[in-house]
């Protein structure tokens, strides 16, 4: 089975965008998440030579080399949390690398997806 890649277009909210890779010069090579494939525990399918960002993060997840968005990670109750690694809910240009995100909503189209000209 073909593992899905993450494909997206422009960014659009206030929380800044995380998965572009484009909010720090220098770091698109591995936080950008665009073109990356999910990756669970047991399918590696990220750029991370030296393991599984699934299993490291705790969470499948369209990893790169690991992340700097992750939608699936463990929801520390208090926000600002410490831990080995950044394995919480994670959008780093909002809060950054340690705070876990209570709640998250992803929408997912088809690729081939047309917006109705119709509605406003």
């Amino acid at each position: 089975m073909t593992p899905l890649k993450q494909s997206f277009g422009a960014y659009s909210g206030t929380a800044g965008d995380a998965l572009s890779g484009n909010y720090q010069v220098g770091v698109s090579g591995w936080a950008s998440h665009q073109g990356a494939k999910f990756s669970t525990y047991d399918r590696d399918n990220d750029n991370y030579a030296l393991g599984n960002c699934a299993q490291e993060d705790k969470g499948g997840w369209w990893f790169n080399r690991c992340h700097s968005a992750h939608l699936n990670g463990l929801y520390y109750p208090s926000g600002p949390y410490s831990a080995v690694t950044d394995d919480s809910i994670v959008w780093v240009t909002w809060r950054g690398w340690w705070y876990s995100l209570k709640t998250t909503v992803m929408k997912l189209r088809p690729a081939d997806f047309k917006e109705d000209p119709l509605t406003p």
